[in-house]
């Protein structure tokens, strides 16, 4: 698969207008006619064929059956029998682990964001951060705290959550009977942490809301802000930290 790659790299880096490219793998042509593979240099092989073919490049695949005499093939295994062992590990790990890498990881997100997208859960935590991509490289930045890590969620000391699993009577807020304790309550209207919400919003230039998209509120160190709220800030509470 590997020598399919450098192939279709070297003919994109050349002035063919054709190229057949003839490989004895016929698992690895199987691999690239398969368009649901998850293999990271079968996409890349077809990536680079796809950007061929705008060029005005047709490249062309064939399998062709080993050790039966053909002079290119037994020339190839020539070739690669005589190269230096202590070199093919030098030349796998200096390239193909880290386009691997980067592959299965985009794959990975890509997934990760469809389930995301499809999740009945998570309402709270998608109107923080919608993009699953970006908020994995939010997250690892921040290293959230216990109660930055309730707050995201809504899985918190908070009479709605409380409520929701018959851990208190009701979901009101101390701050006024008919007012719901939520977690956008606590943020934007809550009365009693008026003084850090003012505080909050000085600092960091911005002002809170609740948006459909929470790309609105800001970079990530504006929207991380809204976590400086700590439990000494937030009287009456249930959040643990």
């Amino acid at each position: 698969m590997y020598a399919l790659y450098r192939a279709v790299a070297m003919v994109k880096a050349s002035r063919e207008k054709v190229v057949n490219i003839l490989s004895d793998s016929r698992s690895s042509l199987e691999l690239l006619s398969n368009p649901r593979t998850g293999h990271p240099l079968a996409h890349a092989i077809r990536e680079s064929t796809r950007n061929a073919n705008a060029e005005g490049k047709e490249i062309r695949f064939y399998w062709l059956r080993a050790h039966v005499g053909i002079k290119g093939n037994e020339r190839a295994d020539e070739l690669a029998k005589s190269l230096p062992k202590r070199l093919m590990p030098t030349m796998i790990t200096r390239k193909f682990p880290i386009l691997g890498k980067n592959k299965i990881r985009e794959e990975t997100i890509l997934k990760w964001q469809t389930r995301y997208d499809s999740s009945q859960t998570g309402a709270i935590t998608k109107t923080f951060f919608p993009d699953a991509k970006k908020a994995y490289a939010t997250i690892r930045k921040l290293k959230p705290t216990p109660v930055q890590t309730q707050i995201f969620t809504g899985h918190t000391g908070i009479a709605e959550y409380l409520h929701r699993f018959k851990l208190l009577q009701s979901p009101s807020c101390e701050c006024d009977a008919d007012k719901i304790e939520s977690v956008w309550h606590i943020i934007l209207e809550c009365p009693r942490y008026e003084v850090a919400r003012y505080d909050l919003e000085h600092k960091i230039e911005t002002k809170l809301k609740k948006t459909k998209n929470a790309r609105n509120n800001g970079e990530p160190r504006k929207k991380s802000g809204i976590l400086v709220i700590r439990r000494e800030s937030l009287p009456g509470s249930h959040i643990q930290t």
